[in-house]
C-alpha cells in the first residue's frame, strides 16, 4: 500500500489473521479498528472472536477523498479509495453493527460512537 498499490484477497487474510489474534491476545474487551470491507472479512473475525460489535463509519466519497488528501505522513493515498470502495460490501441487517456518520467532528463522531455502542448493548441488532 505504501507504493500506491491496494491490497488483495490473498494480502488480507494473514493481516486479518493477526488482527484477531492481537485481539485475543489478552482476556478483556478490546477495540479493534480495520477495514473489514467485506462480509465474508467480518465473517472471519467473529468466527474468531466471538460476540463482536462492528462499526460502520460511512459518509460521501467526496468526504473521504478530501479527508485523505490533506492527511499527511500515512501509507494509504487518495488515489486508492476508489478501489476499496469497489470493494466494500455495507453490513447488512443481520450483522451486529452500529452506524456513524463521518461528516461529523472526530469528537463528535467518538461521542455519537460510544452512545450507539451502550445503546446497542442493551438491544442487540
Amino acid at each position: 500500500m505504501a507504493r500506491g498499490v491496494g491490497l488483495t484477497d490473498a494480502d488480507r487474510w494473514p493481516w486479518l489473521a493477526a488482527v484477531a489474534a492481537a485481539a485475543t491476545a489478552e482476556p478483556r474487551q478490546a477495540v479493534v479498528a480495520c477495514s473489514a470491507l467485506r462480509r465474508a472479512y467480518r465473517d472471519f473475525l467473529r468466527e474468531r472472536l466471538g460476540a463482536i460489535r462492528f462499526v460502520f463509519l460511512d459518509g460521501p466519497p467526496a468526504v473521504i477523498r478530501g479527508r485523505l488528501e490533506v492527511r499527511q505522513g500515512h501509507f494509504f493515498k487518495a488515489e486508492m479509495l476508489d478501489g476499496q470502495l469497489s470493494v466494500l460490501e455495507r453490513p447488512e441487517a443481520d450483522e451486529d453493527f452500529v452506524e456513524a456518520d463521518i461528516r461529523h467532528s472526530p469528537s463528535e463522531l467518538v461521542r455519537i460512537v460510544v452512545r450507539a455502542l451502550s445503546d446497542a448493548s442493551m438491544a442487540p441488532r
